[in-house]
């Protein structure tokens, strides 16, 4: 069982890719701590198209002014973005979550502190969202490295609203996490 499994179990929608990477879970890990969303041109250029609604507001366009300042990597950038690093065995899972209406133009999101916070979060308008990043060795010196997404929205007109929302976006997203795992394993294949 993975970490993602005890904080996700019940999902409406879930998106899995992965990757096979000759290196070694650390090596692959080190790449996946160290990795930069802007080191991709294709990346960087669906998160300017998903911010454009937001620059409407002054808010949005304080956190666009944010965003451009010096990227940290990823894993550091996600509790900017109101994820919370749920859980985490170091070399094999990082589990992280986010409670909101994506679905908003400027998406409406519930800071929650911990995995404990996000599992007794209860509001069936929101929609909880959980993604992983799993290492796997597979021998001969290969590292297959996925990374699962799900959602899961109680409320059936939420429900409805997010998979309109995820329609539009999914494939997008899908490509995102896919460019992800190539940067990551062209990184830890030097």
């Amino acid at each position: 069982m993975t970490l993602l499994e005890q904080f996700l179990p019940q999902f409406d929608v879930n998106e899995v890719h992965s990757i096979e990477i000759r290196a070694t879970p650390e090596r692959v890990y080190r790449a996946l701590q160290e990795y930069r969303l802007g080191d991709s041109a294709v990346t960087r250029f669906l998160f300017a198209l998903r911010r454009l609604p937001a620059l409407l507001t002054a808010k949005g366009r304080a956190a666009l002014q944010a965003a451009q300042q010096q990227e940290p990597p990823f894993i550091q950038m996600l509790d900017k973005g109101g994820f919370v690093k749920m859980a985490e065995t170091p070399n094999k899972e990082i589990v992280v979550g986010l409670v909101g209406k994506f679905w908003k133009p400027v998406p409406e999101q519930v800071k929650v502190a911990n995995g404990a916070a996000f599992l007794l979060f209860g509001d069936p308008a929101y929609a909880k969202a959980a993604m992983n990043f799993h290492l796997a060795p597979n021998g001969n010196g290969l590292t297959c490295l996925s990374t699962e997404t799900r959602v899961c929205v109680p409320d059936s007109k939420s429900r409805r609203l997010f998979r309109l929302y995820w329609a539009l976006i999914g494939f997008f997203s899908g490509w995102i996490r896919a460019e992800m795992l190539r940067g990551i394993k062209k990184a830890a294949e030097l």
